[in-house]
């Protein structure tokens, strides 16, 4: 994750481990392509086999 993301999400719980996060994206018609964070975490590469 980048390090301007990780500025957005420094009020979330844990924020200094997260390395991922869920959003939701739709098309404003003022502003353009929109991302909302829903959720951040933390994806171990153990979990996942890589």
């Amino acid at each position: 994750m980048k390090a301007n993301l990780k500025t957005v999400l420094k009020d979330f719980l844990g924020a200094d481990k997260e390395n991922c996060i869920l959003t939701y994206g739709y098309i404003d018609h003022t502003a353009g392509l929109t991302l909302e964070i829903l959720a951040a975490g933390y994806r171990s590469d153990d979990v996942w086999g890589g």
